[in-house]
């Protein structure tokens, strides 16, 4: 352990700089590996030796999430798309990710997006108004526009509304991984953004690009197939071996998940192994599902139980 870090404290570090290779969540701890070496879940392809991690859930409850940003500013974004966009202009708005731009250069790009698509026009910044002008960003696509693009993708991505994927999804589609021209500057943008976003219902239109994508484009859709579909246990290549790259036995996981609509998504997001995927479940179940709402409460991320408590109160 580093001197002056908590066991729990390392243990997040490992997490948001995304190297474990393998990682199971238990009822009274985490298990898992880490790599030695760069590489993340990919590090068994290179031979990278390990370290074996034990978490006891109970130091993750006393864990101080209120004094860490990567935890409390998933929950200070400013709720009025409008305001957002204009504090991301003004170079006020708080990052909690690193985005595709500096501070600065995204301010002018979302600037000269407002003068192009939003300037003296019905309904102005809308969810949806930003959506579409991504759309026709995409439609019209040339490479001076991959700029624009990414921090569009970014910026919806923010607002994490599954009503984007689409949009999203469609960066994707022209990506040179399935033949496009798109700058993978703006692909890996969109990528970020549907993690963010968690659009579950759009899950097989992922397993459809993955179908036609070259080993690239397999190992980046499967990369976020994992995050968004692991539950107790990382669907990570270590685990999988040659299944991580085959759209089918993703297709498989979607399937035997029988969710129909979206609440029966949020369901399953209750158990899953990333927070913030649990974290979204606790916004976006109905007050009315009490059991799922009573498991996030007792959540051993701060952020997660806070917001279910906060929906039990409705």
């Amino acid at each position: 352990m580093k001197k002056g870090k908590s066991k729990a404290a390392e243990f997040w570090d490992h997490y948001f700089h995304d190297d474990f290779v393998r990682l199971e969540r238990h009822a009274d701890k985490y298990v898992g590996a880490v790599a030695k070496s760069a590489g993340g879940p990919f590090s068994f392809l290179t031979g990278a030796k390990t370290t074996g991690i034990v978490m006891p859930i109970s130091d993750l409850r006393s864990y101080d999430y209120a004094s860490d940003a990567r935890f409390t500013l998933i929950a200070k974004v400013p709720s009025d798309i409008a305001v957002a966009y204009s504090a991301v202009e003004a170079q006020t708005y708080s990052y909690r990710d690193p985005a595709p731009f500096s501070p600065q250069r995204l301010a002018e790009l979302l600037g000269e997006i407002r003068t192009a698509y939003f300037h003296d026009s019905e309904p102005g910044i809308t969810l949806s108004s930003v959506a579409k002008a991504l759309s026709d960003l995409v439609d019209s696509y040339t490479p001076s526009m991959a700029q624009p693009v990414a921090a569009l993708a970014w910026f919806l991505g923010e607002r994490r509304d599954i009503a984007s994927a689409e949009a999203l999804i469609s960066v994707v589609a022209d990506s040179d991984y399935l033949g496009g021209a798109m700058h993978f500057t703006a692909v890996n943008a969109a990528f970020d953004a549907l993690w963010k976003i968690n659009a579950k219902l759009r899950l097989p239109a992922l397993v459809h690009l993955m179908h036609r994508a070259n080993e690239s484009g397999r190992r980046s859709i499967g990369a976020l197939l994992s995050r968004l579909l692991s539950t107790n246990e990382m669907l990570g290549p270590d685990l999988l071996g040659p299944k991580y790259y085959q759209a089918d036995y993703w297709a498989s996981i979607i399937s035997r998940a029988d969710a129909k609509t979206q609440a029966d998504w949020d369901r399953y997001d209750v158990n899953a192994l990333y927070w913030e995927i649990r974290y979204l479940a606790a916004l976006r179940l109905s007050e009315q599902d009490v059991a799922s709402l009573r498991q996030l409460a007792n959540d051993e991320v701060g952020i997660v139980a806070g917001a279910a408590k906060e929906k039990r109160k409705m």
